[in-house]
């Protein structure tokens, strides 16, 4: 049998190399592009592992996101961070064995970042801003505002009264009642309340306001134990004192919208004496925030101090508008300054058994805020709870203020309030003194510190990649080279991820 033959043309063969140098240098093109995406892909994946390896009881505790760039040692640690960053690099775009899209890490870097504590903590507010923001709504932001307006502006009306109500002495010596708190023209009680003014406990020397070291005796329930922690941190190690450490890259200032997030996120957080206490932390968190003392009890004798004091305002601006005790006032100031053949004296003495009524019924409310209860943010005469002629036994007998009705507020809403009012800077301070108390308490965690937790940064990520293709395309047949993808991407756990920058170059000699 005869054998075929064959032949083929020089034409024929130039004609095919061309095709088969068209198709593997148009597939070496799709490579390249898919190359691109696939490194593209790789280097946000590694990115956000990155972000990924956050503080979890940060996280779980605070609900707040930062990357530890210290990894349990007491210093900067960016090397590592570096060294992590390239290892998910490699893992997420150099498959082992053969592969298509095989790319090798080149470089990774964090170029610039940011911590939360920098430009004035506005890193941690916007952070607790967006930890809180699903669960509030516009009408709670508004009423938070306007608690907190009105909380102010009963704390600066009652400072003209402090002294007033502290002793009924200074008002008998000549000193004059404020004059915002001038009162109706009080009723004319009737014989029978008369009889009862006439023998009533003189309130002018039968009540002693207690001072600032007592006032727990006085409104907490005597059942209950008083948190005698303190801090670990010496004062001038805490945030809010020492010098902190910086990022290197600017952050945005927190929005009006924000900062009141961040004061709704603070009460929800942390705890205070109404409040189950967070294990391995002080006691009364919220107070300390407000107060900054070293100890619990001095951050809830100050709190409970500050807010008998606005109390007594506001229960003093409540009963000068109410003729009926203005006149019960009225008639025992007359006896009183009769007894004491100084009837000139009678308006002073008036304005002095305001202020000490006014106190007693602080003290009322106090006792029932103290146990988780509200109490009218302003009362009405309805609201009132403390009688003229007892008030003796009303202040010693343990008696508690009726939650009434109205505009309530409770002992948190007042906490919430005295947080508002506290500048952020100084407030956000000691927020980071309680977290890195607590945190420290755990042996992973004693060297952690604020001021080097990550919540912002700018990152670099380079692959190469070598051809595939080419090598069978005679015109780059014996140049071996190589591909370059670089990607420069921006992650906040604010605002999310950001591409700054991605180039792709041409192959390139190897070097």
């Amino acid at each position: 049998m005869k054998r075929p033959s064959g032949s083929i043309t020089v034409f024929l063969s130039f004609v095919l190399t061309m095709v088969l140098g068209l198709f593997f240098t148009m597939s070496e093109v799709l490579r390249f592009f898919c190359l691109k995406k696939q490194t593209d892909r790789a280097s946000l994946i590694s990115v956000e592992s990155c972000f990924g390896d956050f503080c979890r009881p940060l996280w779980e505790e605070y609900g707040l996101l930062g990357v530890d760039l210290s990894y349990g040692k007491n210093e900067f640690d960016k090397e590592t961070f570096e060294k992590r960053f390239y290892r998910y690099l490699d893992e997420n775009g150099n498959a082992e064995g053969t592969h298509f899209f095989q790319a090798y890490p080149k470089k990774a870097g964090l170029i610039d970042y940011a911590v939360l504590t920098d430009n004035d903590f506005s890193g941690l507010v916007r952070e607790a801003a967006k930890s809180v923001e699903n669960n509030i709504g516009s009408d709670m932001l508004t009423m938070l505002t306007e608690l907190t307006g009105k909380v102010k502006g009963a704390e600066e009306g009652g400072d003209a009264l402090s002294e007033l109500v502290e002793s009924g002495g200074d008002v008998l010596n000549g000193n004059s009642p404020p004059a915002s708190f001038s009162t109706v023209p009080g009723s004319d009680p009737d014989e029978a309340t008369k009889e009862k003014l006439r023998d009533c406990e003189n309130p002018l020397t039968g009540i002693s306001p207690a001072g600032i070291g007592g006032i727990l005796k006085t409104v907490l329930p005597a059942e209950d134990q008083v948190s005698e922690e303190k801090f670990a941190i010496p004062r001038n190690e805490r945030a809010s004192r020492r010098a902190l450490e910086s990022g290197t890259m600017s952050g945005d200032p927190p929005k009006a919208h924000e900062t009141l997030l961040y004061n709704y996120w603070l009460s929800k957080t942390f705890r205070s004496y109404t409040k189950e206490a967070r294990e391995n932390s002080l006691s009364y968190e919220m107070e300390y925030l407000i107060c900054g003392k070293e100890s619990d009890v001095e951050n809830l004798k100050s709190t409970v101090w500050r807010l008998l004091l606005i109390r007594e305002g506001l229960n003093m601006a409540a009963i000068c508008t109410d003729s009926a005790r203005v006149g019960e006032v009225e008639t025992l100031a007359l006896i009183v300054s009769s007894l004491l053949l100084a009837p000139e004296f009678k308006d002073a003495v008036k304005y002095a058994v305001l202020g000490i009524w006014s106190y007693v019924e602080s003290v009322l409310d106090l006792r029932t805020l103290m146990e988780g209860g509200k109490v009218p943010f302003l009362k009405s005469p309805d609201d009132w709870n403390s009688d003229l002629w007892t008030l003796v036994s009303d202040i010693y007998s343990g008696r508690k203020a009726k939650e009434g009705s109205g505009f309530r507020v409770d002992y948190n809403g007042y906490l919430l309030a005295f947080a508002a009012m506290t500048p952020v800077k100084m407030s956000a301070g000691r927020a980071c003194d309680l977290m890195e108390e607590h945190l420290r308490r755990s042996e992973d965690y004693r060297n952690i510190r604020m001021d080097r937790l990550l919540y912002r940064g700018d990152l670099v990520a380079e692959y190469q990649a070598k051809p595939l293709f080419l090598s069978f395309v005679p015109l780059f047949t014996g140049e071996w080279k190589v591909y370059d993808f670089s990607y420069k991407r921006r992650l906040s756990y604010v605002d999310g991820e950001e591409l700054l920058s991605d180039s792709k170059g041409p192959p390139q000699e190897a070097g």
